[in-house]
Order: C-alpha cells, then sequence, then structure tokens
C-alpha cells in the first residue's frame, strides 16, 4: 500500500476522534468504520467484484472521489476513506 497501515489506522482514528480502534481487516474492523467514519462521508459506496474482490469510493467535503479495493471489504472501505482524507 502507498503508507504504512499503522500510521494511516492513527491518522482515521484522529479523523474521527477515537483512540487505538481497528479500522482495518476484519469483521470488526467493518463495523467500526460504519459506526465511526461512514457517518463523516458525504457519499460513499461499496460493492463486490466476482474476481477482482471488493472496491469502496467515499466523498467528504468537496473533495474527490477516492476508491479502494482488497480481497478484504472493510480494506477496501479503509483505503477509500484514507485517500480522502489525505487528499489523494
Amino acid at each position: 500500500m502507498k503508507e504504512n497501515i499503522v500510521l494511516a489506522n492513527q491518522l482515521l482514528n484522529e479523523w474521527c476522534g477515537t483512540h487505538e480502534i481497528n479500522y482495518y481487516g476484519g469483521i470488526s474492523a467493518l463495523g467500526n468504520l460504519l459506526k465511526y467514519a461512514v457517518p463523516k462521508l458525504d457519499d460513499w459506496n461499496m460493492g463486490k467484484h466476482t474476481t477482482e474482490g471488493y472496491w469502496a469510493t467515499a466523498h467528504i467535503h468537496g473533495k474527490e472521489l477516492a476508491e479502494g479495493k482488497n480481497q478484504d471489504p472493510a480494506l477496501a472501505l479503509f483505503w477509500s476513506i484514507y485517500g480522502v482524507i489525505k487528499g489523494e
């Protein structure tokens, strides 16, 4: 990935106003993203491609749409939210 996942997770915690929450990997991470991060988005979408795994897009505060792709749905959503936070 472009960034260290632990540092990216710290940034997501800061953005969400949470501390030491796992926002990457696994069903509990997906629940955390839906509870704390998704409500801060203006728009988001998620789906599953039959061969490539999951994809997610996120949009906040007029920034460009960012996309994440991964075999783990939590990581797809994680990287799309991280992308808009970082302005990528």
